[in-house]
């Protein structure tokens, strides 16, 4: 828990070292390059079958972008559901929770009813956002699970790689958040 919260401040003053120039050196380079900005075309399939942006899915607000393997996949299902009572809490205070997978408009409605979501799971089939910031096995052909942490500009704040269902990371998506809307947005920022 403690070690989540210190990448999620690291990653928060290094995407701020980021934006500014020279470069924090107290941030390592590895670790800043990880928040850099994200592909902003990369196109996101909503669960209605609509085609949308990145940038108009964050619209502005701290988002934690919950990346599953696929439908079939249990333990995912028990993320995006313990995650269910987050939602409205964070959405009332301008955050925003949603799933991320590859699969088609079609399954990830199937399984937001399934799971009775009221958060959108959007669809990436190309993967290519998810291979970029490394969510990607290839060896297995299926994204790898965790939570990619986006400021209200879409650029990357904090990956996580990984799944333990409940309390824990939703504790970490929670305070991830918080941290994220009491920053301030440095959009364009070079």
């Amino acid at each position: 828990m403690r070690i989540g919260l210190l990448l999620s401040a690291v990653c928060l003053l290094a995407s701020t070292a980021v934006y500014a120039a020279p470069p924090s050196p107290l941030i390592p380079k590895k670790l800043a390059e990880s928040c850099r900005p994200v592909v902003t075309d990369a196109g996101f399939v909503t669960p209605q079958g609509k085609k949308v942006a990145l940038d108009d899915t964050v619209a502005g607000r701290p988002t934690a972008l919950l990346v599953i393997k696929g439908y079939w996949c249990p333990v995912c299902q028990k993320q995006l559901r313990s995650t269910e009572g987050l939602h409205a809490k964070l959405e009332a205070k301008g955050a925003a929770v949603m799933g991320l997978s590859t699969e088609d408009a079609g399954t990830n409605a199937m399984l937001m009813k399934k799971l009775g979501l009221s958060y959108p799971i959007y669809g990436e089939p190309s993967a290519r956002l998810l291979e970029r910031l490394g969510f990607w096995s290839a060896k297995n052909g299926h994204p790898i699970p965790g939570v990619l942490f986006l400021d209200r500009c879409g650029d990357v704040a904090l990956r996580y790689f990984g799944r333990w269902p409940g309390r824990g990371q939703n504790d970490l998506i929670e305070r991830t958040l918080e941290a994220l809307l009491a920053a301030p947005a440095r959009c364009g920022d070079a």
